[in-house]
């Protein structure tokens, strides 16, 4: 089990949430919090659907429905009916979290640069390669099986 891929790759990103985690104590988010926050950064229109939000930090959508309710909570985000969809509603960043996600995104760097001084520039390259084939094929699968 050691040199499993499987195990091997839980490991590696149970470490890395751990490292994250710890990081984000000065903010008081957990690593699915600040992964939302981070998605909605990163959206050209500042505004996504929960179920869009679900799709991209790779949560279900009854965990998303509780980290957003939290977020809406705590004064990190706030919603509006969807002009398109009036049944749905858009999720956007309030300006306390627009303040805070450069913060967040450092520390993201941070932690991954932390890992990254394990390998040379080389196998970093090779590694990000080859994950991101492994990635491919693997989505790639499920939608298969998913039909």
């Amino acid at each position: 089990m050691p040199n499993d891929l499987g195990y091997l790759l839980q490991q590696a990103a149970k470490q890395y949430r751990t490292h994250f985690a710890i990081d984000l104590r000065p903010h008081n988010l957990t690593t699915q919090q600040a992964a939302v926050l981070m998605a909605l950064a990163a959206t050209p229109d500042g505004a996504l659907a929960p179920s869009s939000v679900a799709e991209i930090i790779g949560a279900d959508p009854a965990t998303t429905t509780g980290l957003v309710q939290r977020l809406e909570r705590d004064g990190w985000l706030s919603s509006v009916t969807n002009p398109a969809d009036r049944r749905s509603r858009l999720l956007s960043l309030t300006s306390a979290a627009k303040q805070t996600v450069p913060s967040l995104m450092k520390i993201a760097e941070g932690v991954s640069a932390r890992a990254e001084e394990a390998l040379t520039v080389d196998e970093l390259d090779t590694f990000v390669s080859l994950l991101r084939r492994l990635v491919d094929h693997e989505a790639a699968a499920l939608r298969e099986l998913k039909g």
